[in-house]
C-alpha cells in the first residue's frame, strides 16, 4: 500500500505542500526513484507486486472494488504459475 502523498501518486491526495516546496518536491522525487528502483528489484527476483494507493482505499466502496481487481489479478498469475508448472 502506497500513501499518495509520501509516493506522489497523480490524485487529489498528493499535493506539495505551499511550505518548503524545494524540500518536499526533492523529498518526494527521491521517494518515486526509490520506489522504481525497489518494483525493479522485486520484478528481477521472480515477484509479482500488486500496487494499492491509498486513494483506492478510502471509502468501503473503493474499497472493495480494488480488492476485487487485486483477487482478479492474483487468480491470472496463479494460473500463469500453474501454466508453467505443467510445461
Amino acid at each position: 500500500m502506497r500513501g499518495c502523498f509520501w509516493h506522489s501518486h497523480n490524485c487529489k491526495f498528493s499535493r506539495i505542500p505551499k511550505t518548503n516546496k524545494l524540500f518536499w518536491t526533492d523529498k518526494l522525487r527521491r521517494n518515486v526513484i526509490r520506489d522504481k528502483k525497489n518494483d525493479r528489484l522485486l520484478r528481477n527476483s521472480g515477484w509479482k507486486s500488486i500496487i494499492v494507493w491509498e486513494c483506492q482505499v478510502t471509502s468501503k466502496k473503493r474499497f472493495e472494488k480494488t480488492k476485487g481487481r487485486i483477487l482478479k489479478r492474483m487468480i491470472k498469475y496463479k494460473k500463469i504459475i500453474e501454466e508453467k508448472a505443467v510445461e
